[in-house]
This record gives structure tokens, C-alpha cells and sequence, in this order.
């Protein structure tokens, strides 16, 4: 067991459900509404609502942590009707906040990600969720990141998982630091610290942003905190604005404190 609680004190949390704490999951459904809980059953698989999963697992009384998921190797995200891309990220970072503090390995434990998505869900959509992966497009398996839809044969949704590699939060997070659009915004960050007040500076960035993002730029969205489209709205603004040289440092600083710090 994790020997202490390590959840911020403001954060809600939620009790480790007895089923994992009776037998390890090998796989996880994450996920609300009857798909999610049939394929949970059909599975044998481990279960938790999308609200459940957005608190911190709740520690023992001692306040250590049960490693209920060591035995954790894949993890289908099933979308509801009104998910947006936002909220599978969010949700698939909820996984690993309970995958480090509910296994030995902690950041360092290997899972496959599995998106269920709905049958109706377009081309566009997913290439947008790859790009918020740093991922060209979903064909990558050795990435840890696949996607199915709800109306897919069971057969090929877990010949999907199957061929879907192990992947753990560190290697994620190095894949995401190379990936040229997280580049482009880190260092649109860094002129904000350490060239404040510089418009030349301001103007270079925002070009390299507006050049990566070009014909995608509504993918901004993607990388700005909740609500993201307004927000992103926000963004291309002033960063259209920053590239005439004529935003102000206020602006600035509102544009980076509409981007989420991931």
C-alpha cells in the first residue's frame, strides 16, 4: 500500500469500490449510462462513472492507499451524448490521478487507452482528439491511444485493446513535449515570463502559434481551460492581435490565462 494520502485538500473524493478492493481489475470501463455498465459486465471488467472518477479515490482509515489497480493493463473511455473532446481529456487524466496513487508503479505504470465513441461521431472529431494527443491520427497503435465505436463488433473492439501498446503518463507527457503545437504554445508561454512587455517577442510567437495551427485554428480550443470554446475564441483574438504588434500586456496576459497548463 502507498503509505499516505497525497490528494489536495480541496479535492472531492470518492470511495475505492469494493469490487476492486475484493479482485484487482485487469480492465477498466469508464463510463455512464447502459453501454458502459454492459460492457463492464459482459467484460468482467472493473467500473466507474465519469463524475466518480473526476474526485480522488478516498485512502484507508490509516491513510494509506489499497494498489487495487497494479494488475490495471487497459482502459476503455466510453463517451457519453454531450462528451466533448475537453471532457475525454479530462477524463482520461482522471484515470491516471487514480492509476498513481492505486499501483506501485505510479506514473510510471503502463495502461492502454480505449475511446468508445458513439456511432454517429465524425472523421473531424477524432482527428481532433488525436491532434489533442499529440498524435497525427489514430493509427499508431504503439501510442496507447486507440478509438472504436459503441456500434463495432465486441470482436473488433477488443482486437483493437489488443493491439493498442501499454503506455504510461511519463511517456505521454514526453510525446507531448515534442509534438510541434504543444512547442509552439510552451514557448508562447516562456515570452510571457521572461519577455514581458516585449511586442516583438509577443508578435514572433503568436506567428509560430497561428503558423502551426494554420486551417486548424478552431483546435485551439483544444488546449485552452474550460469553457474551452469561448476561451479559444479569446485566443485567436489576441494572438491575431499580438502578430500586428498591437496587444496590449493585460491582453497578454489574459490570452496565457486562458491556456490550460498541460
Amino acid at each position: 500500500m502507498m503509505p499516505t494520502s497525497d490528494h489536495a485538500p480541496s479535492q472531492p473524493l470518492h470511495p475505492i469500490p469494493d469490487a476492486w478492493m475484493a479482485e484487482s481489475p485487469e480492465t477498466l470501463i469508464v463510463g455512464d449510462g447502459p453501454f458502459a455498465l454492459a460492457l463492464a459486465l459482459i467484460l468482467n471488467a472493473g467500473h466507474i462513472g465519469f463524475e466518480s472518477l473526476m474526485a480522488a479515490p478516498a485512502p484507508l482509515a490509516s491513510g494509506a492507499f489499497p494498489l487495487v489497480l497494479d494488475s490495471l493493463q487497459r482502459v476503455f473511455l466510453v463517451a457519453g451524448t454531450h462528451h466533448c473532446i475537453a471532457d475525454l481529456l479530462t477524463a482520461r487524466a482522471g484515470v491516471w490521478g487514480w492509476v498513481e496513487r492505486l499501483s506501485v508503479e505510479r506514473e510510471y505504470h503502463p495502461v492502454a487507452v480505449i475511446f468508445v465513441l458513439r456511432p454517429e461521431t465524425g472523421e473531424g472529431f477524432i482527428s481532433s482528439l488525436a491532434l489533442a494527443l499529440g498524435l497525427d491520427e489514430f493509427d499508431q497503435p504503439s501510442s496507447g491511444h486507440s478509438v472504436v465505436r459503441m456500434g463495432d463488433p465486441l470482436k473488433k473492439m477488443l482486437t483493437t485493446a489488443d493491439r493498442t501498446a501499454r503506455r504510461d503518463a511519463v511517456t505521454h507527457q514526453s510525446r507531448l513535449k515534442a509534438d510541434r503545437r504543444y512547442r509552439a504554445l510552451m514557448r508562447l508561454r516562456t515570452v510571457g515570463v521572461d519577455d514581458t512587455g516585449d511586442s516583438e517577442s509577443m508578435r514572433i510567437v503568436a506567428a509560430s502559434v497561428l503558423e502551426v495551427f494554420f486551417e486548424r485554428e478552431y483546435d485551439l480550443d483544444l488546449f485552452c481551460c474550460p469553457p474551452s470554446h469561448p476561451n479559444g475564441n479569446v485566443v485567436r483574438k489576441l494572438l491575431n492581435k499580438a502578430v500586428t504588434g498591437s496587444v496590449t500586456q493585460e491582453e497578454w496576459e489574459e490570452l496565457l490565462e486562458k491556456l490550460s497548463g498541460s
